[in-house]
């Protein structure tokens, strides 16, 4: 591993504790305009963990930005955009509602590269979470940090056709009410996903970013509903942004060995996030 930033970098802690309390996730049911039945047998659906262990930092040390501040000597300094760019679930037991929780978290890798709009960290992040003392789910996350860019990020082109699909296709069009509440309910405080002004006008965007968190939930609903039973393993990989008001296709593909595969197409045809599900 390259050097890198330590786990407080990135506003997280080597151990955390979260009860998974039920009214919450009834909460965040209601923002994806579900009812309780999902919730019926009193287990977390896989990508809503991300909805609990929610950053613990005051809003005085939070960034410009809204992500909690970095050492001004650490190696996150210098690199003041961060996107969340993939990662995985894995479900070893039951993600029991309303039962203490204990998550542990390593930063396993960093890696200092340069791209297009210059130097970037892609890290890394391993957690554990253990209920009743026996691992039941394991998450890789990989974030990027890099430096702003000069460029505007183009607008999405007009619609066009719908993507081929071999099974469920769903349509959604996420909203700045959909954007708010998610934040809302992941204590997430990057102004991208709120402030339009400061998404258009400070960091290039054509308008309010959707979360790639989000997008991936809604991706991974899909498959669980295309393959007729909870999830045990979901992984994810982020292509491209998508924006508030703007159409989004998630669509089956093929299953293979590694299950069945899922994507979410923008609607001027370019795939934003690519998954796999079993």
């Amino acid at each position: 591993m390259t050097a890198g930033p330590a786990l407080e970098d990135l506003g997280l802690r080597p151990a955390a504790q979260d009860q998974l309390s039920s009214a919450h996730a009834r909460r965040f049911a209601r923002c994806l305009d579900l009812g309780d039945e999902v919730l019926a047998g009193e287990t977390l659906p896989l990508t809503w963990i991300w909805t609990f262990f929610t950053p613990m930092v005051p809003t005085s040390a939070l960034r410009t930005d809204g992500h909690p501040a970095s050492r001004e000597d650490g190696p996150l300094a210098a690199l003041d955009r961060r996107m969340f760019v993939g990662g995985s679930l894995e479900r070893r037991g039951e993600l029991r509602l309303d039962t203490p929780t204990d998550r542990s978290s390593t930063v396993v890798d960093a890696q200092h590269k340069t791209g297009r709009t210059g130097p970037f960290l892609l890290v890394d992040v391993e957690h554990e979470y253990r209920q009743h003392g026996g691992v039941v789910l394991v998450e890789q996350q990989q974030l990027m940090y890099r430096t702003s860019s000069a460029e505007p990020v183009p607008a999405p082109g007009p619609a066009g056709e719908k993507p081929a699909s071999s099974g469920i296709r769903w349509e959604v069009c996420p909203d700045e009410r959909l954007l708010f509440r998610y934040s809302a309910v992941t204590f997430n405080t990057h102004r991208i996903h709120y402030d339009l002004p400061y998404a258009t006008e400070v960091e290039g965007y054509p308008g309010l970013v959707v979360h790639g968190p989000l997008t991936a939930t809604l991706l991974a609903s899909l498959a669980e509903q295309q393959l007729g039973t909870p999830l045990t393993r979901f992984a994810f990989r982020a292509t491209a942004p998508t924006f508030a008001n703007t159409r989004v296709w998630l669509t089956c593909d093929d299953r293979s060995d590694d299950g069945q595969a899922v994507r979410a197409v923008r609607q001027d045809g370019a795939t934003i996030m690519t998954a796999t599900a079993s």
